[in-house]
């Protein structure tokens, strides 16, 4: 456990750090209007690559509008 522990710890120092170079650097999370690459940053703000975040949830969003419908994964 103590690696996960650490892991943990680590991962969060590294969204920590890119939330502060966003600030210090005044720039902003990539709209949600733009276009977003899987491995780009999340528009939320997490810090987490898209892919890993909101990609499954937006796609869904999408069908549904479309009316496709469909589970997200």
């Amino acid at each position: 456990m103590p690696i996960r522990t650490e892991r943990f710890k680590y991962n969060r120092v590294k969204v920590e750090m890119k939330i502060l170079e966003r600030l210090f650097n005044n720039q902003k999370p990539a709209g949600k209007k733009e276009e977003l690459g899987r491995n780009d940053v999340c528009w939320c703000g997490s810090g987490k690559k898209y892919k890993r975040c909101h990609l499954d949830s937006d796609a869904h969003k999408r069908r549904m509008r479309n009316g496709l419908g469909g589970k997200p994964k």
